[in-house]
């Protein structure tokens, strides 16, 4: 495959794709490694809380309160935002991932003829 040359210009196209920004990464690992304790704060003291800005309160993707009185807090889904992380980032290194060249090979195999006939691989 690495012989057609779709696939390569594929491959390089992909490679070239713009990071995503600082900023994006920084907010996904704060969503995947969050302390939620603030949100427990508030949550059990939400009528007594004085300097609500002070609570770290990222993680949350919604807050409701019911006419009872309660409060429901959910949050962001930690798997997706590590998911996101692992397309984007190396955990390690910061280094961009092997995403990209993943994709252009599967789309590369997409374009393949689909009779190829049998191939007989000696396995």
């Amino acid at each position: 495959m690495m012989n057609d040359r779709e696939v390569v210009a594929e491959i390089e196209r992909l490679c070239k794709r713009k990071k995503p920004s600082g900023e994006a990464v920084q907010g996904l690992r704060r969503i995947a490694f969050a302390n939620i304790s603030d949100s427990i704060k508030l949550l059990k003291d939400w009528d007594e809380i004085e300097n609500i800005d002070e609570l770290d309160l990222f993680p949350v993707a919604e807050i409701k309160l019911s006419k009872s009185g309660g409060m429901e807090i959910k949050f962001f889904d930690r798997i997706k935002a590590l998911e996101k992380l692992a397309l984007f980032t190396d955990s390690a290194s910061g280094e961009r991932s092997v995403a990209p060249f993943v994709e252009a090979v599967q789309e590369g195999a997409k374009r393949l003829p689909q009779n190829l006939g049998d191939y007989d691989d000696g396995i």
